[in-house]
């Protein structure tokens, strides 16, 4: 379902009479009203659509909107910006029983310049199988200061369960971080959902790799307490480095690349806790770590020990997660 959308999405927003202006509420309206027709002449279930303004100003750069999911169904999210919004990340919040919401998963994968697009600013999709009948929350945040106030697009798409499986990714998280097969719960190959065993899922992946791409990392003292566990010790100090991670199809060997070197990592034991996996490993000269990747979170912990004796928690943040 997935890739038919986004085809749909570049049908829709070149449809018409470019003499329009791109920007404007009717001509996104317009695409709206085209792709849900179009995803019901293919007898797809969309259960909601709306546009919206996305204001961007000095006290708010996000935008939300809610919405109540059911529990087994999967549910297709895609969400739109015009060109004044070039680049955004959405993000979905989950409601509890006393309406306090919690992070439930994220995306980035496009933005302007990768979409190529001379009516979409941005476009991310995201997939949702609730395990539970709850509100849920779907938030643009914007992740440049190019961004201007502009208008938004929203549709959601519900695969009922019980129903057909679709070919291709139908479950998880959202495209590169969950929806090509490196999230919690997806799925990948002819449509079957796959119980992952690690963040890639091992061998049911089809023998891919996970690629895990930070753009900084942040740092932090640690120490006992009187309960004799870790807390924060001090300040988060930051450093910007972009650096990948590998994780071979096997989930047995990390392959760490920075601009300094390159790194290997040998997993011992591995363990998972809904959208957090950890994994035990040695390293290439023999050194011990805990790899903590949080995918909810989009960050990566690692507990190092420095050369003065002392612990501190070494925290690379996610840009982007995705299989190959």
């Amino acid at each position: 379902m997935r890739h038919l959308i986004c085809c749909l999405f570049g049908i829709a927003l070149f449809h018409g009479s470019f003499e329009q202006d791109l920007n404007s509420a009717s001509f996104l309206n317009d695409g709206l009203k085209y792709i849900v027709q179009d995803m019901e002449k293919k007898k797809e279930n969309v259960v909601h659509a709306e546009t919206g303004i996305f204001t961007i100003n000095k006290s708010m750069v996000s935008d939300f909107t809610n919405r109540r999911l059911y529990r087994g169904n999967t549910y297709t999210i895609v969400v739109f910006t015009d060109t004044r919004i070039r680049d955004f990340k959405l993000l979905v919040w989950k409601s509890d029983t006393a309406g306090r919401w919690a992070r439930y998963d994220s995306v980035n994968e496009n933005d302007h310049a990768r979409l190529n697009s001379k009516s979409v600013g941005d476009q991310e999709v995201i997939h949702v199988t609730p395990d539970e009948d709850r509100e849920y929350s779907f938030q643009l945040t914007s992740e440049t200061s190019g961004n201007t106030t502009g208008r938004y697009g929203v549709v959601i798409i519900a695969e009922l369960a019980g129903a057909k499986k679709t070919t291709g990714v139908t479950g998880g998280g959202a495209n590169g971080n969950g929806g090509n097969g490196s999230g919690a719960g997806g799925s990948t190959g002819n449509g079957g959902t796959t119980k992952r065993a690690g963040v890639n899922g091992g061998a049911n992946t089809g023998n891919l790799k996970t690629y895990l791409s930070c753009d900084y990392y942040s740092t932090i003292w640690l120490k006992k307490n009187a309960a004799n566990k870790w807390v924060m010790d001090g300040d988060w100090t930051r450093t910007d480095e972009s650096s990948l991670f590998v994780l071979n199809p096997e989930e047995t060997v990390f392959e760490h690349t920075t601009p300094r070197q390159k790194s290997s990592y040998y997993v011992q034991s591995r363990k998972n806790e809904g959208k957090v996996y950890t994994y035990e490993v040695k390293s290439d000269v023999g050194n011990n770590y805990t790899f903590e990747v949080d995918l909810a979170q989009d960050r990566m912990d690692i507990m190092v020990r420095a050369d003065n004796g002392r612990w501190y928690l070494l925290r690379r943040h996610l840009k982007r997660v995705w299989t190959e």
